[in-house]
């Protein structure tokens, strides 16, 4: 995200955050400090 939208890395973590209580991604695995999101589907 932040390579992506020229953010530094705290801004996309908020970001990560928002989405996730968006309900439009969902974490996947999380471990140590690098997690996996994805988008969230309605299945």
């Amino acid at each position: 995200l932040s390579d992506r939208l020229r953010i530094n890395g705290s801004l996309a973590r908020r970001a990560i955050k928002d989405l996730m209580a968006r309900g439009s991604i969902r974490m996947i695995s999380a471990h140590a400090s690098q997690q996996i999101y994805t988008r969230a589907t309605n299945t």
